[in-house]
């Protein structure tokens, strides 16, 4: 055990020696979990989801990237965030139904990394527009006995379409397997510029070099 563990420590010791070429243009594919604080009635009832996300990326340096990103993203319907004022009334019955959410995301990131390394470690900044669309939420109300006259309508805050402005900053590590084969895990907040949405991905992606 101790022989692996120097094996390990001498590689990682001996990694920013040596140096990793890349590609120009780079083509990324990946995915990932959305970490919401629910934080905008944008998107008030939708907690966490899901990422697929596509990019291309030029090396301008060694260390300094520019990239066209686009992004779908998925995020869930919550029931516990609603909070709903529920008659006292002896027989009185409702249910809802809720979808999930979708934002599409198009943006332009800058990522410089911090060394040269077969292991790089990143941080970046952009800027880009959201498309958000929310999913309906419908309630329905009816009295016990009779089911037959429910009285059903969307609540308010959901089932609209926004177009906003957004900004991101982020960090992480890229591993680079070979010249045209890498590895990137970041983390970005993305936040909008003026009605206070703020979420969390946290993505993985492939770089293929062209």
């Amino acid at each position: 055990m101790k022989t692996f563990f120097y094996i390990v420590v001498t590689i990682f010791l001996l990694l920013p020696k040596f140096g990793f070429t890349q590609s120009k243009i780079n083509v990324g594919i990946g995915g990932g979990y959305l970490v919401s604080q629910n934080s905008s009635d944008k998107l008030q009832y939708w907690n966490d989801g899901y990422s697929i996300n596509l990019f291309i990326e030029y090396l301008l340096k060694e260390n300094i990237s520019v990239s066209f990103n686009s992004s779908f993203q998925n995020h869930f319907f919550d029931e516990s965030l609603l909070q709903l004022a529920v008659p006292d009334v002896l027989g009185y019955r409702y249910s809802i139904a809720g979808e999930d959410s979708r934002t599409y995301d198009l943006s332009i990131k800058a990522r410089l990394y911090l060394s040269s390394s077969f292991i790089r470690p990143l941080i970046s900044l952009g800027t880009g527009v959201l498309a958000i669309e929310q999913g309906n939420i419908v309630e329905s109300t009816w009295m016990e006995g009779n089911e037959d006259s429910k009285n059903t309508f969307s609540l308010r805050g959901s089932n609209n379409n926004y177009f906003i402005g957004q900004f991101n900053a982020g960090t992480g590590i890229e591993i680079n397997f070979s010249n045209n084969f890498v590895m990137l895990i970041e983390g970005n907040l993305v936040s909008s510029f003026s009605n206070g949405l703020v979420y969390f991905p946290i993505t993985t992606s492939i770089k293929f070099g062209l």
